[in-house]
């Protein structure tokens, strides 16, 4: 996975997008596994929840509030984030950190996790693996760590193609948004992983101008994955800086739009209300027993 090194501050005040969808992702948990109603023969609980990519821990703590369970344990590779999740907010009992990147080999993961081989009932990640570079060591991390019939539940955002010139120089070929979706979900069909269930939405998210400026510099460093090093190490400091200002004007043109003007790009340092709009699929399935027939 990227390294990202966000400041964990600004991103707490900017994650209003990713906490809307993970708001979701935990509803559809608890439609798929209902814990009151008439639905709901047995209380149902999850006795090891892992939260990937849990950020500031806002998710993980609305986890533990709404999701029955035993242990919670919230994962992201950011130092920072996982310091700032345990020092910055009440947090429960049942919750624990792991500053942890799950996309290294199983035998490089943290002991909490290996430890856990076959016992987890529940994998939710949340808006994080557009980060990742390596989907299939991920899943199957995720693959050695669900027990029979375990769950997972991923919402992942995807990656808009942007414009630039030279583009085929100095970007990796980009991929679309449906494919990008079809290529995770080939990978976590493998073995004994299986999707059950899958769905592409366009969304927004209003912003003032303070809190999308603030996300802004986190979707330039998503995009920093599809630069083509060989290509872009051969310019000069001029050459590069050239690049990356196109490749921002580029994420600006996809993401970002004015609220008073439909249709027209947010200008940045206009002091105006922005909306993000983007893409995110969700993906959920589990473990199934003894592999596929």
């Amino acid at each position: 996975r990227a390294k990202i090194n966000i400041q964990s501050v600004g991103y707490d005040q900017s994650n209003t997008m990713q906490f809307l969808e993970g708001k979701q992702l935990i509803g559809q948990i608890l439609s798929d596994f209902p814990t009151k109603g008439a639905l709901c023969f047995k209380k149902m609980k999850f006795s090891v929840i892992l939260d990937i990519g849990c950020g500031s821990g806002d998710l993980t703590r609305l986890i533990a509030q709404l999701i029955p369970h035993d242990i919670i344990i919230g994962i992201d590779n950011d130092t920072n984030m996982v310091t700032f999740s345990e020092n910055n907010n009440p947090t429960p009992e049942t919750i624990s950190y792991v500053c942890q990147d799950i996309s290294q080999p199983w035998y490089q993961l943290a002991p909490e996790l290996t430890r856990l081989a076959g016992q987890v009932d529940l994998i939710l990640s949340n808006m994080t693996l557009q980060w990742v570079t390596d989907i299939e060591t991920v899943c199957k991390n995720f693959e050695y760590l669900l027990k029979p019939w375990g769950a997972f539940y991923l919402s992942v955002m995807g990656i808009k193609p942007i414009s630039i010139s030279r583009e085929e120089q100095f970007l990796k070929r980009q991929k679309s948004i449906a494919v990008q979706m079809t290529e995770i979900e080939e990978i976590l069909n493998r073995d004994e992983l299986v999707v059950g269930r899958s769905e592409l939405c366009h969304n927004r998210c209003q912003y003032s101008a303070e809190e999308f400026e603030a996300m802004a510099p986190i979707m330039y460093k998503m995009y920093e994955n599809l630069i083509n090093q060989d290509e872009f190490s051969k310019l000069d400091k001029i050459g590069q800086d050239a690049v990356r200002q196109e490749i921002r004007n580029g994420v600006l043109a996809q993401y970002g739009f004015d609220v008073e003007n439909e249709g027209e790009n947010y200008v940045f340092g206009s002091g105006k209300r922005a909306w993000f709009c983007y893409d995110v699929f969700t993906i959920e399935g589990g473990k199934t027993v003894g592999g596929r027939s």
